[in-house]
């Protein structure tokens, strides 16, 4: 059996790939032989030989006929304390040009995690984020989901980097940030504000 595919059509992201032989997994990366060798993602099936994958870096020199290897697996994140105080990107490569331990552990962003009763069991507990109004107008309840709505301009980014500011500052929690398209910006100024004031390690980006 092959694990080598050939790119049959190549529209903006998306990249039609036929396997022949052995058809990948959904959600798994597969590898176009490029010279950056292109993580192809496998997002759907056409039929039983086409997969739909999405070309996840934006590379540009793909082209049809290109030969394509499978992974075996699919994007997997480091886990654990080694997290903590570093600044990752989707692919779960470093940006701040540390080098990963080769023994942390890693897991598939796709993957279900366990469920837990952690929070089911206890009583309702108020996070003191330290802001004042918050505090007391909207308490929040640890284990509970917060949602900052608001239109241009009203300060919801600020107010989120004063939040994780104020965790990491306490020592009592982490702060884990995500951010995506122009979140990425406020994301870099937040990390070199942590990185200043010595509270990345209380934080994961």
């Amino acid at each position: 059996m092959s694990n080598i595919g050939k790119i049959r059509v190549i529209k903006d992201i998306l990249v039609k790939v036929e396997f022949l032989d052995e058809m990948p997994e959904l959600g798994e990366l597969v590898f176009a032989q490029n010279d950056i060798k292109a993580p192809l993602l496998v997002d759907s099936f056409i039929d039983d030989t086409t997969a739909n994958c999405l070309n996840i870096r934006s590379s540009t020199d793909l082209h049809k006929g290109m030969e394509v290897v499978r992974s075996y697996h699919g994007i997997e994140v480091p886990t654990g304390p080694a997290t903590i105080g570093r600044i990752f990107d989707a692919m779960g490569e470093p940006l701040d040009k540390i080098e990963t331990p080769k023994d942390t552990p890693r897991k598939n962003i796709f993957e279900i995690s366990k469920g837990s009763n952690e929070f089911k069991a206890r009583k309702p507990e108020i996070l003191e984020t330290g802001i004042k109004v918050i505090d007391f107008f909207t308490p929040f309840v640890k284990g509970r989901k917060i949602g900052i709505v608001g239109g241009a301009g009203v300060g919801k980014t600020i107010l989120t980097m004063e939040l994780i500011h104020n965790v990491a500052k306490s020592g009592s929690g982490l702060a884990f940030f995500t951010g995506i398209g122009e979140r990425i910006r406020e994301g870099h100024e937040l990390y070199e504000t942590l990185k200043e004031r010595d509270l990345l390690k209380n934080t994961c980006m």
